[in-house]
């Protein structure tokens, strides 16, 4: 069981129990229940009540980008939607409350930030160089090696 406890951890940070010299956890353990990895943790995600009601509080600027971003999901139209300023204007506010909608809907948003710092605040808490195992030296042949 610990091995298992390593391995999914090893696969949530991009590795694999195979890079290292422990014992082989057995094959026929179904470690994503048929799900991809990346779902299975959108899916584990506790969304908070106060996160359904920051629209609200919404700037005009605010409120269009939210808006935009659930008539794509509503629409079912696939987006990568990128929300940048400086710090304190209300970014992961505004995160919290389309993941808590998205989540309601049940769809699955995969919601990333640029560093640990501002990963911390969001929900799930991940980086996209840790989410979609970016190289942290890129190169014309890179890629990232989410599945799809």
């Amino acid at each position: 069981m610990v091995l298992t406890d390593i391995t999914i951890f090893l696969q949530f940070m991009g590795n694999n129990l195979d890079n290292f010299d422990l014992l082989i956890v057995n094959s026929d353990l179904n470690l994503q229940s048929g799900v991809f990895r990346e779902v299975q943790e959108e899916c584990s995600i506790v969304v908070e009540g106060d996160h359904f009601h920051a629209k609200a509080f919404l700037n005009l600027e605010q409120k269009y980008a939210y808006d935009e971003i659930m008539r794509y999901v509503c629409i079912d139209c696939a987006g990568v939607f990128f929300i940048n300023g400086p710090g304190r204007t209300g970014k992961t506010y505004m995160y919290k409350d389309l993941l808590a909608n998205i989540h309601k809907l049940g769809y699955i948003a995969l919601a990333t930030a640029s560093s640990a710092v501002a990963a911390n605040n969001m929900p799930g808490e991940r980086t996209a160089y840790s989410r979609f195992k970016l190289p942290l030296t890129p190169d014309n042949n890179s890629f990232c090696k989410i599945q799809t």
